[in-house]
């Protein structure tokens, strides 16, 4: 990764701030999330990641129960021609014994020509786990043009609300209708438009 925010021993990261990274050709992710609070990734340029999964300009993405995923806040950031997506948000290892609250905003992303936009959701049923997250996922302002798929979500019924909101999809090899279609009732959605 080029940036791994996240646990070491006893506590994740906390008031991080990170400005400007340009990131390039990393083997699996651009910055990689995974335990943090009160994050802020301000304008960074993350291209060309390949080589291993996942592939994601930047991935959120806790590795167990005990992660802290709150003001996580992402502002302007441009990412294109990663072979995942731009930003992945998979907060499936967070549900568990404890109750969690997960506050993460995205606002002004533009993404071309990576695989897909933004991916998230996709929680595994785990019958043993009754305590679905908390809090909200705030998407608004962004573009993703040229993507096989725009957005990929997968099953958020143990996830936060995602509110998505003033999204343009330019060129998608993905009809628009199919995307809408696919967010189900944890996803709220304001002004998609194909541009």
């Amino acid at each position: 990764d080029g940036i791994y925010i996240g646990r070491v021993n006893i506590g994740g990261c906390k008031n991080v701030k990170i400005v400007d990274a340009v990131i390039d050709n990393c083997r699996r992710n651009g910055i990689s999330i995974c335990d943090g609070y009160n994050i802020q990734i301000v304008k960074p340029i993350i291209s060309n990641i390949n080589g291993t999964l996942p592939n994601f300009g930047i991935d959120i993405e806790p590795n167990n129960n005990l992660a802290i995923i709150d003001s996580i806040v992402i502002l302007n950031p441009i990412t294109f021609n990663n072979y995942g997506c731009g930003i992945g948000i998979f907060l499936n290892n967070l549900p568990g014994q404890v109750k969690k609250n997960v506050r993460i905003k995205i606002k002004n992303h533009m993404d071309d020509s990576s695989d897909m936009g933004i991916s998230m959701g996709w929680y595994d049923e785990k019958s043993n786990i009754s305590n679905s997250l908390s809090g909200s996922i705030d998407i608004s302002d962004s573009e993703w043009k040229n993507n096989r798929q725009p957005i990929s979500a997968g099953d958020n019924k143990m996830g936060p609300i995602v509110n998505l909101k003033n999204i343009k999809i330019q060129n998608s090899k993905e009809n628009l209708q199919n995307i809408k279609k696919r967010l189900n009732k944890n996803y709220h959605t304001n002004n998609i438009y194909d541009r």
